[in-house]
Formats: C-alpha cells, structure tokens, sequence
C-alpha cells in the first residue's frame, strides 16, 4: 500500500512542482481535513450499524488495530445481522467499496478472499445494498469455497 502522500500525489491531489511552503501548507491542511472527516463519518457508521444490528456485536479497534471493520463485519455475517439503518450499512460498506485495493484484489492472500466473501454476505442480507467490490473467483464459479471463519484465518478463537 503506497503512504497517503504518494497516493494523493498519484491521484494529482498533490503538485509538488508547482506550490511554494504556503501553498504545501495549505494542501496539506486540507487532506487532514479531508481524512479526518472520512475517519469521523465511518466511526459514526459504524456505532450505527453497531445499534441498529438484530445481533449484540463487539467493536475492539484497540485490541485489534487495522482488523476491528473486519471482525466486525465478520461478525454481522456470522450472526445473519439485520441492520434497519440503510445508510449506516451503505456507509460502513463505502470503507471498502471506495478503496482501489479492494477493487482489484489480490485473490492469494486469505484475509482479503474471507473479508470479500463477508462484504458480499452483509451486502446481500436485508436490507441489500450494491457493492462494487468483486466477486471472489470461488464464488463466482458457483461454489462456495471459503477458508474457515476470519479467527481462523488470523489464527486466533472466539
């Protein structure tokens, strides 16, 4: 995954060339802004989907750092969750819908496969919402290969 600068450079959010200290400044206020406010948006998703899941779920993002939406989101799957806030889920689910990493995945690694077959599982539970994440190839085919829950994949237990 390439550091924040070098994405936004990429994107051509970024123009070194062309922008002084004040001008770099100002660049570089507006993207914290800007991830600050993404950052605050999908922490409110999520403490909606968490109230208004048909299921009692546990959010750790301390405990779990970068893995916390996934083990929630695996959870909700486990537990066939029905959250009533449609926009909550629409958003919690924009995490990965929005991210090029999860547009074009890399079908060797486990985590991603059982994190992509989870979107898909909350996605088409009620109420359904489009994704735009693709199907893992497995799925696709018509079957249903998924390798064990996420726990076991990060080799941990309930």
């Amino acid at each position: 995954m390439l550091p924040l600068v070098d994405l936004y450079k990429q994107k051509g959010y970024l123009n070194f060339q062309s922008c002084g200290n004040h001008a770099w400044e100002m660049q570089r206020k507006s993207i914290a802004g800007l991830l600050k406010e993404a950052i605050m948006r999908m922490t409110d998703a999520i403490q909606r989907v968490i109230e208004s899941s048909s299921i009692p779920v546990q959010y750790d993002p301390d405990r779990l750092q970068e893995f916390a939406e996934e083990d929630l989101l695996a959870q909700l799957v486990s537990g066939n969750a029905v959250v009533s806030d449609v926009e909550a889920k629409r958003e919690f689910l924009s995490w990965w819908d929005d991210d090029e990493e999860w547009l074009n995945p890399d079908w060797d690694d486990l985590m991603v496969e059982q994190t992509i077959y989870d979107l898909h599982a909350f996605a088409s539970m009620e109420p359904k919402v489009a994704i735009k994440v693709p199907m893992p190839p497995a799925l696709q085919h018509g079957r249903n290969e998924v390798r064990g829950s996420l726990y076991e994949t990060r080799g941990e237990s309930n």
